[in-house]
Formats: structure tokens, sequence, C-alpha cells
């Protein structure tokens, strides 16, 4: 009942951005998300968007279904997004209304970035729950707070570096950290290094959770556009990464795509495949259409 008074609420609320915000469209997307600890997990969520060149706002539905050995768990509800620029500070904001376990959630994810040349900075605020069917029935959620920073050290050539910290309901705190160089040869071609690194406070068995994790890539990028309607950026290499089990090397990819159709249709959709032998693999990849009204 509380999430159903809520999602009236928002009902009220919403319509009269119609009145300021006179562009509008309706975007279906999905976020799936599969690796060899047998965890599986589909996102499917359709939402209306109020906007302009400034300014998004956007209400809707989500569902999510997560599998795991055979086992499966069901979570849906609603939810509201928005977007905004003022200046060279972008914002961006999403509130998910679910009815998660038995329970009312609120899933939330709070982000803004800024150019302060020769910087650039994020940040990053989120709520959420662990998406694994063990952690769905052991109702673990947590909070992660961090960001990164940007530095143009030469015209073609920028280093990154961040830090996110997670407290979750188990107690098992996490420190994420991750580091890039990224060099440009042109406006097509391009390098990097990138490193993710992991600290668990302890490994327990509801997820994936290494007390130690590393993993180093060298990827190699090419940038380009077709007809004025076709944006694409792969990057793709080498990587070895150490779980503190297994220590591996394969190959990672990264492939983003952004079809504009017609006047009316966008297409875009990301694959992200980490393959790595015996150690732990993953495949992230999400759809997403928009009709433009």
């Amino acid at each position: 009942m509380r999430l159903i008074a809520l999602l009236a609420a928002l009902m009220l609320i919403i319509p009269p951005c119609s009145y300021a915000l006179q562009q509008h469209d309706l975007e279906i997307r999905t976020e799936i998300f599969n690796d060899n600890d047998e965890t599986h997990s589909l996102t499917f969520d359709q939402v209306f968007h109020w906007k302009d060149k400034t300014t998004k706002v956007g209400l809707g539905a989500t569902e999510t279904i997560i599998d795991e050995s055979g086992r499966s768990r069901f979570y849906g509800g609603g939810l509201l997004e928005g977007y905004k620029k003022l200046d060279n500070v972008d914002f961006t904001g999403q509130l998910k209304l679910v009815s998660w376990n038995g329970e009312f959630k609120t899933p939330l994810s709070l982000a803004s970035s800024q150019v302060l040349k020769p910087f650039r900075l994020e940040e990053s605020v989120d709520y959420g729950t662990i998406d694994s069917v063990k952690g769905y029935d052991a109702k673990i959620d947590y909070w992660s707070v961090g960001g990164s920073l940007d530095l143009d050290v030469l015209k073609n050539f920028t280093i990154t570096g961040g830090y996110w910290h997670r407290w979750s309901s188990d107690s098992n705190d996490r420190d994420l950290f991750i580091g890039r160089a990224v060099y440009s040869f042109t406006d097509n071609f391009h390098t990097q290094y990138r490193y993710r690194g992991i600290r668990n406070k302890e490994q327990v068995p509801e997820y994936y959770s290494p007390e130690r994790f590393d993993q180093h890539a060298l990827l190699f990028g090419y940038f380009d556009s077709f007809f004025d309607r076709l944006k694409l950026k792969l990057w793709v290499g080498p990587v070895y990464q150490d779980d503190g089990f297994t220590s591996s090397v394969g190959a990672l990819e990264d492939i983003r795509i952004t079809w504009r159709i017609d006047d009316r249709w966008t297409l875009a959709a990301r694959a992200e495949a980490n393959q790595v032998g015996s150690g732990y693999q993953y495949i992230y990849s999400t759809i997403g259409i928009t009709y433009d009204f």
C-alpha cells in the first residue's frame, strides 16, 4: 500500500513538468548481467520523459529478475529519474520504488560531474540491493559513496583516479579503486591502461566477494561515426586479473553503439565481456530504444 500511495503522489507531482518541458520521449531499456559464479540478472525499464536542452525528467516502471543455479527471484515497481545541466555542472539522479522480498525499498543513484580545466570531477552516491538470489534471500542492501578525478596532462593524454567505499547491511565493507591512462593518437584511434582493484572486508557466500581483486587491462580503442547517424566506440585488449584464488590472462571487449534510425527512433547498446579462462568472468550488456514524440 505504501508503494501505491507514493506512486500516486509522484503522478500528481510530475505532470506540471509537461507545461515547462515541451519535448517528450518514451524509452524502453534492458540491463543484463551474467557471470561464471552462476549469477544472472535482467532489469527491464519503461520510462516516459519530459525534456528540453538542459533538463530531463522521467517517470516509469521497472522489473528485475535474478537467477542463480536454477533458482529465481523477482521484484518490481516504479521509478523516477532526471537530468539537469547548470553551467558546467551536470546532475543525474534515479529513484526506484520497489517491492523487494516482502519489504519496501528505494534504490537510489545520485551523480554529478563538472569540468574545471584541466580537471574533470565526478561524484556519486548510491543505495541499492545485492542482485544475487542468496543476497536477496539474506536481504542485503548497501550504500556507496565516491568519485573520480580526470586530469588532462597533455592535449591527447588524460589520467584518471577514483575511489568508492561501500557499506553493506551484512557489515562486509568494500573499497573500489580505479585508475586509467588514455592516450589519443587521432580522433579515431586511442590506447588505454586500466586498473580496477577491490578490497572486501571478508569473503561471503551470498555474492562474489574475494578479499582482494586486481585487474589490469591494456586496451586499444576505435571511435567513429557513419552517415551522421551511427556512432561506434570500441575498446579491446588483453587483461590480467588476480582474486587471490586464481591468476588469469584473457581478453576484455567493450563496445558501444548509438544508432539514430530516423528523426524519432534511436537505438543505444553496450556490451562488455571479461573473458579470462578459469578466473572470474562476466558479460554485461544494455539495450535501449527511444521514441521522440
